[in-house]
């Protein structure tokens, strides 16, 4: 996955675009409107955090661990955990902004 390599590399820049992507993929594939109106959301969080220094350097690895696991999980059809995945990461953002 390319956002463990920019992440471990510490490509803060290209691992935010690569990360807004994942996102919006996630968005689009929900087939639903309401959660893909939040696009633009999800760009400005993302983004905010990484400029105004909340991001570590490098993510941390189980924030890369968990963006996998929804990956795979999404592949899967396993909403389940495709949902718990999601949760962690948004409180793990939350936590940051907050």
């Amino acid at each position: 996955m390319d956002l463990r390599r920019l992440g471990e590399a510490g490509a803060l820049v290209d691992f935010l675009a690569a990360d807004i992507e994942f996102h919006h993929l996630i968005l689009e594939a929900s087939g639903n409107d309401m959660f893909c109106a939040l696009r633009e959301v999800i760009t400005e969080v993302l983004s905010g955090r990484t400029h105004q220094g909340l991001m570590p350097r490098t993510p941390r690895p189980h924030a890369l661990d968990t963006h996998e696991q929804v990956a795979h999980a999404i592949r899967d059809g396993d909403a389940a955990t495709a949902e718990a995945g999601m949760a962690s990461l948004l409180a793990e953002v939350s936590s940051a902004i907050t």
